[in-house]
């Protein structure tokens, strides 16, 4: 069966009619005015007709543009929350913060596909299922739209990873594009009618998605009906003919390419149509008109800037989206009136890390970080043992680092360096010199010697120690830009690749006497870059003080992760930890044996050199500025965690799908796992990740039973699934019933099973609900390449319902027409 989906929204005829009245006022001047943006986040006005200029937040987890604002849990944690309320009321909520402010649109919620673990923007997604992702994100529109306020649906589409994010191009093939990376942007169009589209960065297939005529205009304007505008990710557009005439309705943000000097002679000579430009700027009217931005005020003063309302839903979305991953031996709750002292240590202990960097930084009113959330609930009943790290224990401000010294305090032997007019320390140095030290700091105010291009050059430092004595010592790199050591050849610190200032540090084991070659390896790509190097005898992870604390007390909380400037949209992340990171929580662990990890990230990090060392785990993503006071309830007890997680995590990068194709090559990405992405891929080849897509604990436990299908046999029409879910612990808590579909005999690669349907239910112990969800035949479909068309084949399907996606203990099969 074949199915050709059409949904357009009813144009309503007093808007139209008012759209095409001012459209006939304007001149052809004023029409191209309104094609792009200025100062940043604005578009022209036109005062004589009463065309207000509009204004536009960054997002998506914040109106943050205009000073502080309430900084919401990351993209992420949302959707780990599997509550399809509770995004509905973070979507009005933060619609709320648009309208104290006065901003038209918000530019979110970002949809993009989970695909590998390092993706700077991870945290502004939604996970790595397109029904998932859709079905949240198409609540998240509803609330915004429903204050007044346009939302913006981004990045459209395949903006997978950060690194070379202008200029790479997806290599993909249509079904895998129509079933994984566009889907969740047809089911928001289709559902809850966005009224704005941002077209991405990257290329696919070659052409940027800004001049891609057959994604926005072909697909999302005829195809999927889509009535609104598409406006360019900022400086994502290239030209001015491609992007005009594939369906490009605004360039932000503005003045080089939709600008009347540029536009109106290719109008004149025919390269651009005057009917594209009047259905650009229709698209424009029409939202303005059916928003209300030409009738009112869009700043509303009665709704305060410190929005009471808008806190207590980030302090929801963190109760209900930090993942509990391990609890071994039931170490957590922590027990408030039978633990006496509790220590917290870890670089994101205090101050609290709210958010990453890039689009989604934002500056909160206030915030509680978890030595903060603890202190406040346990008050002196415990013992709340806060242990600041010193800065050559957290290495986060490098330059202060003793281990900065000069490698050789001997003048007569410096180290050599060379410099290259290239970035890949090509061909003959353009001159070689001799420093005392790997220190720089380099800028467009102060830059290179000799005339190099800051932006465009590379350095090779290579020179000889020997340590005086056995034993253990380490080495540390930073740089903004890439840099990487070698210790008589082998490579031990990577940091090959663009990105701002990023360290890291190893220990080796040294013999005294022995004289050991060193190379230091550094490229700029940017404006800003520095590099710093040093060694020195290793110091213990832990004083003897900090041990001593750890060890008595009844438990450690260890607080690691990312923050603003290591995780962050402009580039992408490591996976692993820093290594003193990693020392950090075995130091701890092995001292004390109720210690627990808290994890801010976007995604997963690897774990194996720590993670049979501790007994319990939270995956607290990026928690807004009330994650202390939700992490503190869920780690004694006050609220029990409900998170699952949005997106397998693997027991190693390695065994990603994506893992062999990222990050491409030559600029280009090639998608050769086709549909198996995450967890469809774990099935389809069987491997056991760490923690499976929908993985979350809880304190209390869950059954499910008495899977349904009305009517048994579906008909071709959506059909209802039912699953009663039973609270069997001792406490009340909230259970994900989600529901997958598979094939029995696909005629072309099919993953096992596939998410269809899903819904969060809170239970007191002992109490059971019925919990059910429709199910389209849509959610059947797979896109045939031959006919171009979505189609859903007549046979025998399978389907499970239960608490992951590895964790389905309930099945029933049914026949579709």
């Amino acid at each position: 069966m074949v199915f050709l989906f059409t949904t357009t929204p009813a144009r309503a005829g007093d808007v139209e009619s008012r759209v095409d009245s001012l459209l006939q006022q304007m001149t052809l001047n004023e029409k191209v005015r309104l094609l792009c943006g200025h100062d940043n986040r604005f578009t022209y006005p036109v005062p004589r007709l009463g065309i207000p200029q509009l204004q536009m937040s960054d997002g998506p987890v914040g109106a943050h543009n205009d000073g502080p604002d309430t900084a919401y849990p990351s993209s992420i944690a949302l959707a780990a929350t599997w509550n399809a309320d509770l995004a509905m009321q973070f979507g009005e909520s933060i619609g709320s913060d648009c309208r104290a402010r006065g901003d038209n649109f918000i530019l979110g919620p970002a949809m993009d596909m989970y695909r590998v673990p390092v993706c700077g923007r991870n945290s502004e997604y939604l996970g790595e299922d397109p029904y998932l992702s859709g079905t949240i994100a198409a609540r998240v529109v509803r609330g915004i739209q429903s204050k007044g306020v346009a939302a913006t649906v981004k990045h459209y589409a395949g903006n997978e990873q950060e690194d070379h994010r202008g200029t790479e191009s997806d290599e993909v093939d249509e079904r895998t594009l129509r079933e994984i990376y566009m889907r969740q942007f047809e089911i928001v169009v289709r559902d809850s009618h966005p009224w704005a589209v941002m077209a991405a960065y990257n290329r696919i297939n070659g052409t940027y998605c800004t001049a891609n005529h057959w994604l926005l205009t072909d697909v999302l304007k005829n195809e999927w009906g889509f009535e609104g505008i598409v406006m360019s990710d900022w400086g994502a557009t290239h030209d001015e003919v491609g992007p005009a005439n594939a369906g490009l309705d605004l360039e932000m943000p503005g003045g080089e390419h939709f600008t009347p000097a540029k536009l109106l002679p290719l109008i004149k000579n025919g390269s651009i149509p005057q009917a594209a430009i009047d259905d650009k700027v229709r698209r424009l009217l029409r939202v303005m008109v059916t928003m209300g931005f030409l009738d009112r005020p869009q700043k509303d003063s009665s709704i305060p800037l410190d929005n009471p309302r808008s806190v207590q839903t980030a302090l929801e979305i963190a109760r209900q989206g930090t993942v509990l991953l391990k609890n071994e031996g039931n170490l957590l709750p922590l027990d408030r009136t039978r633990i006496k002292s509790v220590v917290i240590i870890g670089p994101n202990a205090d101050p609290g890390v709210v958010g990453c960097g890039g689009s989604s930084q934002t500056e909160p009113f206030h915030s509680v970080s978890v030595v903060a959330g603890v202190q406040k609930l346990v008050g002196k009943t415990v013992n709340v043992i806060y242990l600041p790290l010193t800065p050559e224990q957290q290495l986060d401000d490098l330059a202060a680092h003793s281990l900065y010294q000069p490698i050789s305090a001997d003048a007569s032997a410096p180290l050599q360096a060379e410099f290259f007019d290239n970035k890949e320390l090509q061909g003959s140095p353009k001159f070689i010199r001799g420093d005392k030290t790997i220190h720089f700091d380099w800028s467009a105010q102060t830059p290179p010697p000799a005339g190099l291009d800051v932006q465009h050059f590379s350095a090779r430092w290579t020179t000889k120690i020997t340590p005086p004595a056995d034993g253990n010592y380490t080495f540390a790199l930073g740089s903004h830009e890439g840099s990487r050591l070698f210790i008589d050849g082998e490579q031990v610190i990577d940091l090959w690749a663009g990105h701002p200032f990023r360290q890291e540090s190893i220990t080796r084991k040294l013999t005294g006497g022995k004289t050991y070659n060193l190379r230091i390896e550094f490229f700029s790509g940017w404006h800003e870059c520095s590099v710093r190097f040093g060694w020195g005898a290793a110091r213990p992870v832990l004083d003897s003080h900090q041990q001593e604390k750890i060890a008595s007390a009844d438990a450690a909380i260890i607080c690691v992760g990312f923050n603003t400037d290591t995780e962050s949209e402009g580039f992408d992340r490591p996976y692993a930890l820093t290594s003193n990171q990693n020392d950090l929580i075995l130091s701890v662990s092995h001292l004390n044996p109720h210690s627990i990890v808290l994890i801010n990230s976007g995604g997963n990090v690897a774990m194996n050199s720590w993670i049979n060392h501790i007994p319990a785990l939270l995956q607290a993503w990026y928690p807004g500025q009330e994650g202390g006071t939700a992490l503190a309830e869920i780690l004694f007890g006050d609220t029990n965690p409900s998170g699952h997680l949005p997106a397998t995590f693997e027991k190693r990068f390695q065994d990603s799908p994506a893992y062999k194709y990222y990050p491409g090559k030559d600029d280009k990405v090639p998608y050769k796992e086709g549909i198996f992405v995450g967890y469809r891929y774990f099935d389809a080849k069987n491997i056991e990740p760490r923690y499976p897509f929908g993985y979350g604990l809880s304190y209390t436990t869950f059954k499910f039973s008495d899977l349904k299908i009305k009517p048994a046999l579906p008909d071709g029409q959506e059909f209802t699934a039912t699953v009663r879910v039973t609270n069997t612990g001792d406490r009340a808590g909230g259970e994900v019933a989600q529901f997958y579909v598979g094939q029995d005999n696909p005629s072309l690669p099919r993953p096992p099973r596939w998410l269809v349907g899903y819904g969060k239910v809170f239970l007191m112990p002992g109490e059971s609900k019925v919990r059910s969800v429709t199910i389209d035949p849509s959610s059947l479909c797979y896109w045939d390449t031959a006919l171009h068309h979505w189609k859903v084949d007549a046979g025998g399907y399978q389907l499970w319902a239960g608490a992951s996606s590895r964790s389905l203990g309930v099945k029933a099969g049914f026949a579709f027409p």
